[in-house]
């Protein structure tokens, strides 16, 4: 638990055992009329029960998740998704079963003729594809890819392309001369990638991603 969670806990605990002290104040202020004691009695109870709730004991002084060692609601980050995935095996497999499933079949990819029909023969572009499929492992990588989408919030398909000098590599890739300049496809999970730029345009497809 980071130190800055552990002081909201602290900050949490402080206010709520001020707030009974306070309920106790109006009880003495009241003291002797049987509408104080139900009051006193209903409003401790139910401050009981909050407190048993977010898991505080002996006046607010433990905290049983911190002693137990659980991650604050909403401090879970990617390493507590990751050491998920890897250790127990119930997780990996909720994860890995939909990426396997869809890929276990992966697509084909054919041509038409004039008239629709997929033809039977193998043309240049296909072959080309086949080819490019072959040497890059295609469908291992975008079921790796897939994969790694469902540990964290995002996964992401590094493309390698073969740049002529260090001018090329600093700009984007416009086109690509032949299918030989795909050198590799790499997949990466959310802990080795970090977004620096949204999409911000509402016009756009990708607008927010």
């Amino acid at each position: 638990m980071s130190e800055e969670t552990a002081t909201n806990e602290e900050a949490r605990g402080v206010a709520l055992e001020k707030s009974a002290l306070e309920i106790l104040e109006l009880a003495r202020n009241a003291a002797g009329s049987f509408d104080a004691n139900v009051f006193l009695s209903s409003e401790l109870t139910e401050r009981l029960r909050f407190a048993q709730r977010a898991a505080l004991q002996y006046g607010t002084r433990r905290y049983l998740y911190k002693v137990a060692g659980f991650v604050a609601q909403g401090s879970l980050t990617f390493d507590d998704y990751w050491a998920k995935y890897d250790r127990q095996d119930v997780a990996k497999r909720i994860v890995d079963m939909p990426a396997q499933t869809t890929w276990r079949n992966p697509p084909e990819v054919f041509e038409t003729d004039e008239k629709g029909n997929p033809v039977d023969t193998e043309t240049e572009f296909t072959r080309g594809f086949r080819e490019l499929v072959e040497r890059l492992s295609l469908w291992q990588v975008l079921e790796r890819v897939d994969r790694l989408s469902g540990i964290g919030r995002y996964g992401v398909l590094l493309f390698g392309f073969r740049a002529g000098s260090d001018q090329e590599l600093a700009r984007p890739v416009s086109r690509m001369r032949g299918p030989d300049d795909l050198l590799f496809l790499t997949a990466r999970h959310e802990g080795s990638s970090q977004v620096t730029t949204w999409n911000e345009d509402p016009t756009s497809e990708f607008f927010g991603l």
